[in-house]
């Protein structure tokens, strides 16, 4: 693979997670700082009193747990269904023992 782009944003992430690393590394109290804006000292979040955070949280959950598990078992019975027949019949038992990741 040789996209200029994707040499150019990967050494941008590279380079910007490098100075962040430094920075905190040179100035450690920053990392507390900056981890206080979105937490408080009891370890809660800070908005979690808010009503519109409270709301948001809510149907997150709520959809990730009404869609998630239909996705990943749609997401495997698709990723099952797509590989080539073998020869001598197939059954279920030997398509999940050659499955393999990011191979069709």
């Amino acid at each position: 693979m040789k996209d200029p782009w994707f040499f150019r944003l990967f050494h941008l992430t590279l380079v910007a997670s490098l100075v962040t690393v430094c920075i905190f590394a040179a100035f450690p109290g920053e990392d507390l700082a900056i981890s206080g804006l979105a937490y408080r000292g009891e370890g809660h979040f800070a908005l979690a009193s808010v009503p519109m955070a409270q709301m948001v949280n809510n149907l997150l959950r709520m959809l990730l747990n009404l869609a998630g598990w239909p996705i990943l078992l749609l997401a495997i019975w698709l990723r099952l269904a797509g590989r080539r027949p073998q020869s001598g019949g197939e059954t279920l038992n030997s398509r999940l023992s050659g499955w393999r990741w990011g191979r069709g």
